[in-house]
């Protein structure tokens, strides 16, 4: 995947409309849900149901949409349906959207 998919930047000027202020507490608070959901996610990585896990990822979908995160919002979204599963299928999920973030990251440092 490459930066230019790994989020929409016109969507996050078009919700700060161009206020470099906004776009600063619009990404401060992207930072904030995300790190806190990808820390839940961790630390719900298990078999079975998880209801914390499912919060966790809904959050994080949430958060990822808003700032046209897309891919990262797919994976929310499947990570969000794994209702009853083993614990490796969460621990891959949870690999791949933690690392997606990190790219994401790089990506916003590099362009904002």
């Amino acid at each position: 995947m490459t930066n230019e998919t790994l989020i929409d930047l016109s969507s996050l000027e078009e919700y700060s409309g161009g206020d470099p202020e906004i776009l600063a507490e619009l990404l401060e608070a992207f930072y904030d849900t995300a790190e806190s959901s990808i820390d839940a996610l961790k630390q719900n990585i298990s078999s079975g149901e998880n209801p914390d896990w499912h919060k966790a990822a809904h959050k994080l979908k949430g958060a990822s949409g808003y700032v046209g995160a897309s891919r990262l919002t797919e994976l929310c979204v499947q990570a969000e349906q794994m209702t009853d599963c083993d614990k490796s299928v969460r621990e891959n999920a949870y690999t791949e959207i933690s690392h997606l973030y990190s790219q994401i990251c790089t990506q916003l440092k590099n362009s904002t």
